[in-house]
């Protein structure tokens, strides 16, 4: 990891920890790369006591879906 990332890292680990509600989007027709994103992001939330969810503009194929629920 470029060692100039990790202060944003914090930063955004800071902001994050303000917040009481999170609203996780993607961009359109989004690939698994975009689905994993929000499935890490949502459970890192929700495993810090966050209250969190996800919306996908679209229908996720099943393969994706797999991702979000486990």
């Amino acid at each position: 990891m470029n060692i100039t990332v990790i202060p944003k890292l914090k930063e955004l680990g800071k902001l994050l920890s303000t917040l009481d509600y999170c609203l996780i989007l993607t961009h359109q027709n989004p690939d698994g790369d975009a689905v994993g994103s929000v499935a890490g992001l949502l459970t890192a939330l929700l495993d810090n006591g966050k209250k969190a969810s996800a919306v996908f503009a679209e229908d996720l194929p099943s393969r994706h879906i797999k991702l979000i629920h486990g």
